[in-house]
């Protein structure tokens, strides 16, 4: 999957959850205000959003999730709740 495919499938996923009303994951609150998923913290020597408990980091731009451990980046589906790993072609 290219990163263009994956933003796209990350803008969709978090349409689709503020159509439905969803207030789990990342997207932008009411007063355009961004929210980060749930349990991701702002790390400022990354400039990525930071869970210690998934060891992933969250890029705003892309939706992307990065393994810090490994680099993989990933992305979530928002049906399954899983990470699918983003590969490029």
């Amino acid at each position: 999957m290219e990163k263009h495919d994956l933003v796209a499938k990350v803008k969709e996923v978090l349409a689709a959850e503020g159509a439905a009303g969803g207030a789990e994951g990342a997207g932008a609150a009411a007063g355009g205000e961004f929210v980060a998923p749930p349990g991701y913290a702002f790390d400022p020597s990354s400039g990525y959003f930071y869970s210690a408990d998934t060891g992933m980091y969250y890029d705003t731009s892309s939706g992307g999730y990065c393994q810090a451990a490994s680099g993989h980046w990933f992305w979530l589906d928002a049906a399954t709740g899983s990470f699918v790993e983003w590969k490029q072609g």
